[in-house]
C-alpha cells in the first residue's frame, strides 16, 4: 500500500516538471493527420527613427515694402543775382575784363562767366542752348578766352560717362551774348569708355586744337585730337586710336600748336618706359616724331630710365618762338622729386633746362622772360608752398612769398594777378597788386 502511494506522488511530480518544461503551444491535431508545425515567423528589426529636432525658429522669406521715393528735384542750370560763385579757371584780359568757369552751390552745370570789374562781380555768359537742354547730360566745360570778344567753349558730360549727346565746340564773337555751335565732332567709329575733352586752343582766330579723351587701361590713355582750320566750325579728327599715329600709351599731359602745321604733344609714362613722353608734328598732326629732350648737366643719365622716372606737363608758348615744358622726375632710390623749366628760344628746336625751385607747383608767364611759379615740396599739399618769381626766362627765381595755398598765378603785368586757391578743401579767390607780396581774397557774386 505505501509502495502503491509512492509511485502515485513520483508520477505526479514528473508530469508537473514536464508541464513546466514543455512550451505551452496548442496545437489541435487533425482527425488522422499528424500535427504540421506552426510556421515560424520571423518579424524583421525595423531600425529606431532617430529623432528629429525641429528647428527652433523658422525663416520666413523678407517682403521688402517699397518705400515711397520723393522725386529729388532736378538742380538749377541758371544763376541768380547775388549767388556767390567758385570758379575753376579764370582768364584776366587786364585789370578789369575777365574770363571764368565757375559754378554756384546747388547749380549742376559749370558757366562761362565775364567780370568788368576785377572779379568782383561776374555775368553769366553760358550758351542759352546749353542751358536750355532738357535732360542734364553736359555740365563740365572747357575753354579757350582769346579776348574780351572771342570764345571757345566744350561741354561734355562728368569724366568716365560716356554721354549720347553730340560733341559740340561753341564758339562767340560777342563777348558771350551769342554762340554759334560747330559741327559734331566724328567720334562715330571709335570705341568710347567715356569723352573728356582737353585743352582747346587757337594759334589764331581761325586754327585751333582740341584733345578729347576716350578711354584708359593697362598704363594708355585713349585719345583723339582734332584740329580746325575755319575758326571752329567743323573739325578734323587728326589722331585716333584706330590710326595709331601718336602713341596711345601713357597718360596726355600737353597740346599746343604754333602754327597750322607744327605743334607738340607731352605725356607721363610714370616709370613704364623710359625717357620722357614728348612730340612734334610737321604735318599738322598727321605724323609725330619723338622728342630727344637732353638732360640736365647734374643728371647725364636722367632719362635712360635707370634711376628716375620722369613726365612732362604744363606745355605752353607765348609766341611762336618762345615755348616752355615742366619735365619732373622721381629718382627710384630716394623717391626725392625734382622738376626743371625746359625753354626754347627758337621755336622748339633746342629745349634747355633750368631746375625749379620746389617740384610740384603751377607755372604762369606773362611774356617769353616773365613767369611765376606757384609750387610746394610735396604733390597735393599746400605745406611748404612759396610764390617764385623769374624775370630772366627761368634761368633764376626769387621767392615772392611763403602761402599756405596752391593755385594756378594769372598775372596781366608785373604787380596784378589772381589766383585760385585751394587749401585743406576750401577754395578762394584771391588777389594782389603788388606782385604777390599781398594778396586778398575776392568773394565773386553773380552780378
Amino acid at each position: 500500500m505505501k509502495l502503491k502511494w509512492f509511485f502515485i506522488i513520483l508520477l505526479i511530480l514528473a508530469t508537473s516538471i514536464a508541464c513546466r518544461i514543455t512550451p505551452s503551444v496548442e496545437v489541435t491535431p487533425t482527425q488522422g493527420v499528424p500535427p504540421t508545425p506552426a510556421p515560424l515567423v520571423i518579424t524583421p528589426l525595423v531600425p529606431t527613427p532617430t529623432m528629429e529636432v525641429s528647428p527652433t525658429f523658422t525663416i520666413s522669406p523678407t517682403i521688402e515694402i517699397p518705400t515711397p521715393v520723393t522725386p529729388t528735384p532736378p538742380l538749377p542750370l541758371s544763376l541768380k543775382s547775388g549767388q556767390s560763385l567758385t570758379l575753376s579757371m579764370i582768364h584776366m584780359l587786364n585789370s578789369n575784363e575777365g574770363w571764368a568757369i565757375g559754378r554756384s552751390q546747388g547749380v549742376a552745370l559749370d558757366h562761362v562767366l565775364l567780370t568788368g570789374d576785377g572779379g568782383l562781380t561776374w555775368e553769366d555768359r553760358t550758351p542759352v542752348e546749353i542751358l536750355a537742354q532738357s535732360a542734364l547730360t553736359l555740365v563740365r566745360a572747357e575753354a579757350y578766352f582769346k579776348d574780351a570778344q572771342t570764345a571757345w567753349v566744350v561741354y561734355s558730360a562728368e569724366i568716365n560717362t560716356s554721354s549720347e549727346s553730340p560733341l559740340k565746340v561753341w564758339f562767340t564773337q560777342d563777348g558771350g551774348h551769342t554762340w554759334t555751335a560747330s559741327q559734331p565732332l566724328d567720334l562715330s567709329d571709335l570705341p568710347l569708355d567715356f569723352v573728356y575733352p582737353d585743352q582747346p586752343g587757337f594759334s589764331d582766330s581761325r586754327h585751333g586744337w582740341l584733345m578729347v579723351h576716350m578711354g584708359v587701361g593697362m598704363n594708355h590713355d585713349y585719345i583723339s585730337i582734332f584740329t580746325t582750320a575755319d575758326g571752329g566750325q567743323t573739325w578734323q579728327r587728326v589722331v585716333d586710336s584706330v590710326k595709331d599715329n601718336l602713341t596711345m600709351s601713357c597718360s596726355k599731359t600737353g597740346l599746343v600748336f604754333i602754327s597750322p602745321e607744327r605743334g607738340w604733344a607731352g605725356g607721363d609714362c610714370h616709370g613704364v618706359m623710359a625717357g620722357v613722353l614728348f612730340y612734334s608734328t610737321e604735318d599738322g598732326g598727321q605724323t609725330w616724331q619723338q622728342v630727344q629732350l637732353s638732360p640736365p648737366e647734374d643728371f647725364p643719365n636722367l632719362f635712360d630710365g635707370q634711376d628716375a622716372y620722369c613726365g612732362t606737363e604744363q606745355l605752353s608758348f607765348s609766341n611762336p618762338a618762345a615755348g616752355r615744358l615742366v619735365v619732373r622726375c622721381v629718382f627710384s632710390s630716394t623717391e626725392k622729386v625734382r622738376s626743371w623749366l625746359y625753354v626754347t628760344e627758337d621755336g622748339g628746336r633746342i629745349w634747355v633746362p633750368y631746375l625749379l625751385p620746389l617740384p610740384w607747383g603751377q607755372l604762369d608767364f606773362l611774356d617769353p622772360g616773365r613767369g611765376w611759379w606757384l609750387a610746394s615740396p610735396q604733390s597735393g599739399s599746400a605745406q611748404g608752398t612759396g610764390l617764385y618769381q623769374t624775370g630772366d626766362a627761368g634761368h633764376t627765381w626769387t621767392r615772392v612769398i611763403q602761402t599756405a595755398w596752391m593755385g594756378e598765378p594769372d598775372f596781366i603785368d608785373p604787380q596784378i594777378g589772381w589766383v585760385i586757391a585751394h587749401a585743406n578743401n576750401a577754395v578762394a579767390l584771391v588777389f594782389t597788386s603788388d606782385g604777390g607780396k599781398r594778396w586778398k581774397e575776392i568773394q565773386p557774386l553773380v552780378k
